[in-house]
């Protein structure tokens, strides 16, 4: 699949962290999902986030998961919707993101 094609696919966004500020800027509209009550506050500040809170997970794998059903319902997005996710494991650290991918909405 070509980039642009990704692109106009992956409409939807599902985001962990401090990355939703940078794309909100962009004006696309975020899901972020925060492992803190205070910080998912503090995202409804900027415009086109919508934050909500997710557990901690145990590995990478079980956030991913976590990530895309609880986007899923906060969001009303469909089964089968293409979303971009990223993540970091520096909060708050510029270049922190680690993980960028898309994933398709159980």
């Amino acid at each position: 699949m070509r980039s642009f094609d990704l692109e106009q696919r992956a409409r939807d966004r599902c985001v962990v962290g401090r990355d939703s500020i940078e794309i909100a800027k962009r004006r696309r509209p975020i899901v972020a999902l925060a492992h803190s009550l205070r910080v998912a506050d503090q995202l409804t500040l900027e415009w086109g986030v919508y934050p909500t809170t997710i557990p901690v997970a145990e590995s990478v794998d079980a956030l991913i998961d976590t990530a895309l059903v609880v986007a899923r319902d906060y969001a009303g997005l469909s089964s089968g919707a293409l979303v971009v996710l990223t993540a970091g494991r520096r909060a708050g650290t510029p270049g922190a993101t680690n993980l960028i991918m898309v994933r398709e909405i159980p």
